[in-house]
């Protein structure tokens, strides 16, 4: 005994040196030698558990063991190596995500209790685990045990000396909130390690008779938690750092493969039937290794395949111990229901939280092509070992568990069967039926996705319309404070009410690292025909529907008559006219409707609306086929209905984009003598235009703006004074420097 307490504090000695003599010395290579420490601390687990089996998994029902002198005893050893496992799990994480607050909370405190809790209890855990073999020379096992809770607890030490040091740093001081989530989160990390065994030792279950099948209460018990789980551990992590998420999956994932290697060690990996080829099994180990090494590609198998697999496999249960179907707290039941929770919950949480992106349908392709070679495989396997010992069935597609599940048929479709020779195997195969296997399977986990696909639009439309509701009610309250207690239908620049305003607006479209528009500055004031000229793509139309509210906007700000585009949307809007590049009207209305219907909008009294209304007809010689349905029209007079649609209430600003466009002379001439006339009134006419005779023609100024960046402002006197608009405009898109031009003053000679 005195060997592991020997073997427990070198490992303790060693570790602890090492580590802190490279914290004093070489910094820079301290995260490489924790990540080491930790690997070697997480070999020591996998090997002592896959080794040999518990000596408490063999006499889980017994009321006294040799060398205890009680039950109450042995259920103790049993709690303290079980959250061991827990702490150890930690420790081992630690130096990976150092940056996860409740993880370095829990290591620093936690973790060097229970393992400390261990040190002195060690001949009883020991004794639990391995049996009276520690007493007799020495327990490789025990030994591993007694090294892995010594490197355990040198980096939990290291843990605690890190937040001694660090206990001012605002990351690293906690609070109430901080302490209740590492609290619920201990817990959780503790259900998630506790052996199968564990419910069997403490409640001896085979004294009861609830048996767990064929969707009975008990069944169905074991079978709700597939909701619960997700969506509890979904609520808790849901707005933590991508970090937090990575390493709870993670966390989980390696918590159910090492409940999985209870009843696995290295001697079953020998024998063909113990190879982890069901479907299930695969994707206890593809997991947590696709979350470590985030291997995307291979993660989409177990998202389309082994989820349905699993979800199959929870309501079709296969296991029993010696011909007995397992009860509920029997350690074999445990065991099957939580490895399939595994398997059918954890790729949802991945994607659902964000840590791999949903998948598309290039994905779910790929997913098919490794499900037919892993089908391929089973099958080869299956066929060539059918008279192996008791004979293997991976995947259940070689036995009749499935089709007996269906019906005789079936049953019927196995009768057709082929059989073949080579050497001495033999191979026997049943080609209707495994076919029809397949593709069924493939039809479902089509199925399960688009399932998938509804319930994560749905969860994406409550996460939207729950940050667009925090979003206005930041502008709200941003609106109140610039406001200074005015209220909320007066605009927010006083100032500035006949004007339309850019401030640093910036536009950039969803993550793209590329601006659409960039620092745009602007000013426009009433009674001006202001144009806006610039090539394809330069950011015109982005503009345009940023200022009419059509897009959002990522930076700056927009005011419209001193109404704030953001935050008092509907005043602005209120003030606008818009006529866009690409009209979409109500084709089956008639213009005179189509008009009405807009005015109604707008609170445009019945007798103003028919004075302008009429105004406009007769502008634009539209007597005839103003009461006709706007489908009938041509592109010119859907143009036209559109002009008059957007300035039924009369707007301080009019915007246009591209107006002119298509339109015949005549109705060319009609609409640059209704923007004349409307800017006359101390109106803002906007318009962006390639034809630059007209903007020469009818404007007072102009900018132009190229690869989403404002070049100039100029009136166009400035500009003709020295060149024309041409040749102006010309010069600025191909990116030539423009000094500022003054006026020049005009001498006058008096006679």
């Amino acid at each position: 005994m005195v060997n592991y307490y020997i073997g427990t504090i070198t490992s303790l000695i060693v570790f602890c040196t090492l580590i802190f003599l490279i914290a004093k010395f070489k910094k820079s290579k301290l995260s490489l030698v924790l990540k080491i420490s930790s690997l070697v601390v997480g070999l020591l687990l996998i090997f002592r558990y896959c080794l040999d089996d518990l000596y408490l998994e063999d006499y889980i029902n017994a009321t006294v063991l040799d060398g205890f002198s009680s039950k109450g005893e042995i259920v103790f050893a049993s709690i303290l190596h079980w959250v061991e496992v827990t702490v150890v799990l930690m420790a081992i994480l630690y130096p990976f995500f150092k940056g996860v607050k409740t993880l370095r909370i829990l290591t620093s405190f936690i973790t060097p209790i229970i393992l400390l809790l261990n040190v002195i209890c060690l001949k009883n855990v020991l004794l639990a685990n391995f049996g009276l073999e520690i007493f007799y020379g020495v327990s490789i096992r025990a030994l591993l045990m007694a090294l892995e809770i010594g490197g355990g607890l040198a980096i939990s030490i290291y843990a605690l000396y890190d937040y001694i040091l660090n206990i001012k740093n605002e990351e690293y001081s906690f609070n109430l909130k901080s302490i209740i989530y590492a609290t619920l989160s201990l817990i959780g990390m503790i259900i998630a390690t506790m052996p199968n065994y564990v419910p069997q030792l403490l409640l001896n279950p085979f004294n009861y008779g609830y048996v767990v099948k064929d969707l009975n209460l008990y069944h169905r018990l074991y079978i709700y938690p597939i909701a619960i789980i997700p969506i509890g551990l979904y609520l808790l992590l849901k707005n933590r750092s991508l970090e937090t998420k990575r390493f709870a999956l993670i966390y989980y994932s390696l918590s159910a493969l090492f409940l999985y290697t209870l009843t696995h060690k290295f001697e079953d990996f020998t024998n063909v039937n113990g190879l982890p080829f069901h479907l299930c099994n695969t994707a206890l180990y593809i997991t947590p290794l696709c979350l470590i090494f985030k291997g995307k590609k291979v993660f989409y198998f177990t998202y389309f395949i082994n989820v349905l697999g699993a979800f199959l496999a929870l309501a079709m249960p296969n296991f029993s111990v010696e011909g007995i179907y397992g009860t509920v707290f029997m350690a074999d039941t445990l065991n099957f229901f939580r490895s399939h929770y595994q398997a059918f919950c954890m790729p949802l949480l991945i994607v659902g939280l964000g840590v791999f992106e949903r998948p598309r349908l290039k994905e779910f392709k790929y997913s098919l092509v490794a499900f037919a070679c892993y089908y391929v495989l089973v099958l080869i396997l299956n066929g060539w070992f059918t008279n192996y010992d008791e004979g293997i069935d991976y995947f259940f597609v070689n036995s009749d568990f499935i089709a007996d599940k269906l019906g005789a048929w079936a049953e019927s479709l196995r009768n057709v069967t082929v059989q073949f020779n080579i050497g001495n195997l033999v191979f026997k195969y049943y080609p209707i039926y495994q076919v029809l296997y397949f593709s069924v399977y493939i039809v479902l986990s089509l199925a399960i996705w688009f399932i998938y696909e509804l319930g994560y639009e749905v969860i994406s439309g409550w996460k939207d319309i729950a940050r667009r509701n925090e979003i206005v009610k930041m502008d709200m309250l941003a609106l109140d404070v610039n406001l200074n207690g005015r209220d909320r239908g007066e605009p927010m620049d006083i100032e500035s009410t006949n004007k339309l305003k850019l401030n640093n607006f910036t536009k950039r479209y969803g993550t793209s690292d590329v601006y659409a528009v960039k620092d745009a500055c602007l000013e426009v004031t009433g009674g001006e025909v202001f144009g806006f000229l610039g090539p394809n793509g330069a950011g015109k139309s982005t503009i345009i529907k940023s200022i009419v509210g059509i897009q959002t906007i990522t930076d700056g700000s927009i005011t419209v008559c001193g109404y704030d585009v953001k935050t008092q949307s509907v005043e602005a809007k209120m003030q606008i006219g818009f006529v866009p590049d690409h009209y979409a009207l109500y084709e089956k209305l008639t213009a005179r409707e189509y008009v009405n219907y807009i005015a109604d909008l707008y609170n445009v009294p019945k007798e103003v609306r028919n004075e302008r209304l009429n105004k406009y007809i007769k502008q634009f010689d539209f007597e005839s086929a103003i009461d006709n349905p706007i489908k009938t029209y041509s592109h010119g007079m859907k143009q036209k209905v559109t002009i008059m649609a957007a300035l039924i209430h009369n707007p301080k600003v009019w915007i246009l984009d591209e107006p002119l466009t298509g339109l015949d002379p005549n109705s060319i001439f009609q609409v640059k003598e209704c923007m004349k006339n409307h800017a006359k009134e101390g109106n803002i006419v906007f318009f962006s235009s390639h034809i630059i005779d007209v903007v020469e023609k009818i404007c007072d100024k102009i900018a132009i703006i190229r690869k989403g960046q404002i070049q100039c402002v100029k009136t166009i006197k400035e500009i003709e004074q020295e060149d024309t608009l041409e040749n102006f405009y010309m010069n600025v898109i191909n990116g030539k420097e423009v000094e500022p031009i003054k006026v020049k003053n005009e001498l006058k000679v008096e006679g």
